[in-house]
């Protein structure tokens, strides 16, 4: 009897929609799991490596990560078939979340004498804000443009940055 492939994934990997989209072009869950995995790897790769970086202006490092994101996004929107695509978005993922956590909390640790609130802040807000919203929202974006519309909030986080900067 053929396992039901749905239950391949832990239950948490089923709390992320980003996937179901892919895998209806790609050789199924296997091959998801060979994207994450070098995906983490990238992330630590980065995190062992970025102490020189994080000696550098962390404005423009957060402006990086959040246009790789953009750039993650979107072509993951344009082309989910492509495996050579798949696994360079998924290396990505270094400066789209680890570098930028990195250059957030150090950013933050930098502007406040409180590290402890500060972090404490950051994490309430993206994590639990960011998640609560996430949740709520998540049916509405799901689907085919899933990856388009990721892209367009990293566009538009993007841009408040970069008018912030300007101000």
């Amino acid at each position: 009897e053929e396992l039901n492939p749905n239950k391949k994934l832990p239950w948490y990997s089923k709390l992320f929609g980003g996937t179901k989209p892919l895998v209806k072009f790609m050789q199924g869950y296997e091959t998801i799991s060979y994207l994450w995995t070098f995906g983490v790897i990238c992330e630590i790769v980065m995190l062992y490596f970025q102490t020189p970086l994080m000696k550098k202006n962390l404005l423009f490092l957060i402006k990086i990560s959040i246009f790789s994101a953009i750039i993650r996004w979107f072509l993951l929107f344009l082309y989910p078939e492509s495996i050579y695509i798949l696994y360079f978005t998924q290396s990505l993922h270094a400066f789209s979340f680890a570098l930028y956590y990195s250059a957030a909390i150090a950013y933050l640790f930098y502007l406040y004498e409180n590290k402890k609130l500060a972090q404490q802040f950051f994490g309430g807000i993206s994590f639990g804000l960011g998640g609560f919203i996430g949740s709520i929202t998540a049916g509405f974006f799901y689907g085919e443009f899933l990856f388009l519309y990721a892209a367009i909030v990293a566009l538009l986080a993007f841009l408040i940055i970069l008018k912030e900067d300007l101000s």
